[in-house]
């Protein structure tokens, strides 16, 4: 269904997926329509869906009993916290260097 109305700035075209405007002839005809999104939202809902799966079974996983155990004695998570925030980038960026030297 379509209906057209006439303003001051020109006619306006309505139907009922989308609209236009045609502005009066001594401008450029400029088309104005909306976007649908329905990809990218399905594709943002799936991400958000299968991220929030992966967090609450990787925590699901976690018993209190480890948690006792990390911190009776921290020298496992510091060690793993020093490789992941200290040794990884270091190699990384040594790595970096030899490629670009090439």
């Amino acid at each position: 269904m379509t209906s057209s109305r006439i303003n001051r700035y020109g006619v306006v075209s309505e139907t009922t997926t989308q609209r236009r405007w045609w502005l009066a002839e001594d401008y450029q005809v400029v088309v104005v329509s909306e976007v649908r999104r329905t990809t990218a939202d399905l594709l943002n809902y799936l991400l958000l869906t299968l991220t929030t799966l992966s967090l609450v079974g990787a925590g699901s996983q976690f018993d209190c009993d480890e948690a006792t155990q990390l911190v009776r004695r921290p020298s496992a998570l510091a060690t793993g916290l020093f490789s992941r925030f200290a040794v990884m980038p270091a190699v990384s960026t040594k790595q970096s260097v030899i490629v670009l030297e090439l």
